[in-house]
């Protein structure tokens, strides 16, 4: 027990390093003029032009470049395209205040209010599953401050609003609660990347939290219908055919933390055509796999975890921000582990892993690569490992 108690004060002073850091960050961001080039640049021009009146104006490229060199100051300046469905537009609109600055503040308590929820679920679950009060909120800190989460916070992104409904998904599916797992998922679609991926082999296998999952996208259709409007969604299926090309600013392809980007950085031979159409082969390949798999095995906290991290690396369009649903299998090696006797292993295990990225971007910006692919493997051979095992028993 005296063992276990210091492991916990390990993991709370790392808990307390992270959230120093993430404040400082914070802080020095609102100060640094690269914030107005930032991703949150694109976030604001689309709240900008839902107040002009138009929703459907926030898929105009020409719409979008007005608004957002007159933010930049830039008459050169060419747009980041807000290629994201319209689920959160009405909050930017709220939110996309005269002053930049606090337009970026108020976008930061919306999410860090989606943070809290994400954290009360993880809480909750670990609760459900056995741990301690003061081992869940540890563990539920320490899964929700993973350094990608943060930089997405910090660059204005909204990948916490499809992380919410990842880990909806997933606590609901493992409590064999059919309709909150679909809807959980048609709500993760908001990074179609990730969760389109996950939805074959999940509707291959779950019959009735496949209608929940078709429902939630149909409802989901028709709000986005009713906000932007046939003429909207025809710019936004045009946007996303723009953003599948890379023919426009703001795509870096061999930048991403995906298979994409690992061939474009170790391959000079191979072009970025030859990488993407490679690239989209394996998005093929682990569908069919994952599908193969939950359809042979029962869904389980190790094959979830296999499932995201496949699905993480594969992902056509990837940024270190969107590492961030590695949340997830890390999640589940925690609770695993702690099944396994490593108690104090398992509460160690988020906050060490966040903080080896925070040192890796900090001290050697290009080794973040590397520790990206290093834990997608380690947790990918682990977590098969534990499943393989499971199958076997």
């Amino acid at each position: 027990m005296k063992r276990f108690f210091l492991f916990e004060v390990l993991s709370f002073m790392l808990i307390v390093f992270q959230l120093a850091i993430y404040v400082f960050m914070w802080r020095q961001i609102l100060v640094d003029s690269s914030l107005r080039t930032m991703d949150f640049v694109h976030f604001y021009g689309a709240g900008r032009l839902i107040r002009e009146g138009d929703f459907s104006d926030i898929y105009d490229i020409d719409a979008s470049r007005r608004v957002q060199r007159i933010v930049v100051g830039d008459e050169a300046y060419e747009p980041l395209l807000f290629n994201h469905p319209p689920h959160v537009a009405p909050i930017l609109g709220l939110i996309a205040d005269d002053d930049y600055i606090s337009a970026y503040i108020y976008w930061s308590i919306v999410r860090i209010l989606v943070w809290i929820a994400c954290t009360e679920l993880i809480r909750r679950y670990l609760v459900a599953r056995g741990w301690d009060i003061r081992s869940a909120y540890l563990g539920a800190l320490g899964n929700s401050l993973f350094f990608p989460v943060f930089i997405s916070f910090l660059g204005g992104q909204d990948t916490i609003f499809a992380l919410f409904g990842l880990l909806v998904w997933m606590f609901a599916l493992l409590q064999s609660q059919s309709k909150t797992a679909g809807l959980g998922l048609a709500f993760a679609t908001l990074t179609p990347t990730i969760a389109g991926i996950l939805a074959v082999p999940f509707i291959i296998s779950h019959n009735r939290a496949r209608r929940w999952f078709i429902a939630g996208m149909v409802m989901l259709g028709v709000y986005s219908l009713l906000l932007v409007g046939g003429k909207g969604l025809l710019k936004f299926i045009e946007l996303l055919q723009i953003s599948a090309e890379g023919a426009y600013y703001g795509f870096e392809w061999d930048e991403m933390y995906n298979l994409l980007g690992l061939t474009l950085r170790f391959s000079s031979q191979i072009s970025v055509e030859q990488a993407r159409v490679t690239a989209w082969f394996f998005v093929l390949f682990v569908i069919g796999l994952l599908s193969y798999l939950w359809w042979h095995f029962p869904h389980s906290l190790s094959l979830i975890g296999i499932s995201v991290v496949l699905a993480t690396f594969v992902s056509p369009h990837l940024y270190l921000h969107s590492l961030g649903f590695l949340m997830l299998p890390l999640i589940a090696g925690m609770i695993i582990l702690r099944q396994q006797g490593y108690e104090g292993l398992s509460i160690l295990l988020p906050p060490i892993v966040s903080v080896l990225f925070i040192l890796a971007l900090l001290i050697v910006p290009d080794l973040s690569y590397l520790l990206g692919y290093v834990i997608m493997a380690t947790l990918l051979v682990g977590l098969s490992i534990l499943q393989h095992r499971a199958s076997q028993a």
